[in-house]
């Protein structure tokens, strides 16, 4: 991954994180309504839920502008971005610090600066083409350079086999199990988190 193509930059007046694909840009979320009209269409279709928050999780226009609507307006630590593929909008990618409560949790020592990540593609037909892979990398790098953390970690469903994999060759190692981590459509399922130092 090349630094000098991965720096953010303003494009159509937004301030945007340009990755190493020159066709794949990580924007943070605007507060305006297409950006919040994207969401609701991504978190409520089933085969989105199903993996990022449950089928009996579907978020309407004025559930979303609740969600999302402060960490836009940076009043969370949850900073939200849209994944674009040739500027178009394919997907959600955010990045948070990990807070006190949450390092006790995952067995983190207080001191550490440590970040975590989610993500999901949204349009279905952007999925499995290694986009979300490309992603990550370009975010994972974009956080180094610029937070200097100890540790960027992510906590998939242990079922989430193609997420796994996809974080595996993105770096991430399996760092501990966490039993009963994520209430997903009515179950507690475990999850496996991972670690990039």
């Amino acid at each position: 991954m090349h630094l000098e193509k991965n720096k953010v930059c303003f494009y159509n007046g937004v301030k945007r994180m340009i990755t190493s694909d020159d066709n794949i840009v990580i924007r943070k979320m605007n507060d305006e309504e297409n950006d919040y009209k994207l969401m609701a269409k991504w978190l409520s279709d089933e085969r989105i839920l199903k993996f990022f928050q449950g089928r009996d999780k579907p978020l309407n226009i004025n559930q979303i502008i609740e969600k999302y609507g402060p960490r836009v307006r940076g009043e969370s630590r949850v900073i939200p971005c849209i994944i674009e593929v040739d500027r178009k909008a394919i997907g959600y990618i955010q990045y948070y610090g990990i807070d006190r409560d949450e390092k006790a949790e995952y067995g983190y020592e207080n001191n550490k600066l440590i970040y975590g990540i989610d993500l999901f593609i949204g349009e279905v037909e952007y999925q499995d083409r290694g986009i979300g892979e490309k992603a990550i990398k370009s975010l994972i790098h974009y956080i180094k350079i610029n937070k200097h953390p100890d540790k960027i970690i992510i906590d998939p469903r242990i079922d989430n086999k193609r997420a796994i994999r996809c974080y595996e060759k993105c770096g991430f190692e399996a760092r501990k199990l966490l039993l009963r981590h994520e209430l997903h459509e009515g179950v507690y399922c475990d999850n496996l988190l991972m670690e990039i130092e």
